[in-house]
Formats: structure tokens, C-alpha cells, sequence
């Protein structure tokens, strides 16, 4: 197998890999390597989270540069256009990390 075939055979793992993650996503069946951070993830990747407009994800972001990294997701509720049924269908999809990507301790 030459270098070319081996690039093109892992590029094709890597795709693949990354569309098992989508699916999980879009499935719901998010787990914590899966759930989207909700102190790095920008406007856009809100966005596609089932259930989250692209205004509501713009207003998670403000909410988050103004009080810095949400620590639980029920802080969400404080979010302008939240409320706590879309929020406990979130929890499938969310996690709330820290921006380094350890584990929030507060």
C-alpha cells in the first residue's frame, strides 16, 4: 500500500468516524465526548441542536460572554426565550465543560 492510498484510506476513517458523531447527535444519543459545550460552542453549532432557533443560540452566547462560563445547564433558564421544557430536551445534546475542556468544579 503506498503513502497516497494510506492517506486516502485515513481520511476515510476520519469521515466516518465523524459521521457516527453526527448521527449520535442528531439522534439524541449524545454522550459526553458527543454533547456540545455550551461555553465554547459558537452561534452556528447552537444552532443546529434540535429544538434551539438561531436567535435563542445567539442569546446563549450573549448570556455567556456577559456572565462568563455556565456551570449547569439549568443556568440556561436564565437565558432570555428559555424555558425549562425545551431545556430538559437540551440535556441530551449540551454539556457545560469548561472552556479548557475539564470538568466544571464549581
Amino acid at each position: 500500500m503506498n503513502v497516497s492510498h494510506k492517506m486516502t484510506v485515513a481520511l476515510l476513517v476520519l469521515a466516518l468516524l465523524g459521521l457516527v458523531a453526527a448521527s449520535a447527535f442528531a439522534a439524541g444519543e449524545g454522550t459526553e465526548e458527543t454533547k456540545l459545550n455550551v461555553n465554547s460552542a459558537t452561534v452556528e453549532e447552537l444552532a443546529k441542536v434540535p429544538g434551539l432557533t438561531p436567535a435563542l443560540a445567539q442569546e446563549i452566547v450573549k448570556y455567556r460572554e456577559e456572565m462568563g462560563d455556565i456551570k449547569s445547564l439549568d443556568e440556561l433558564l436564565q437565558v432570555k426565550g428559555m424555558d425549562p421544557g425545551l431545556l430538559e430536551k437540551l440535556k441530551d445534546y449540551l454539556s457545560t465543560d469548561a472552556v479548557s475542556g475539564s470538568k466544571c468544579t464549581c
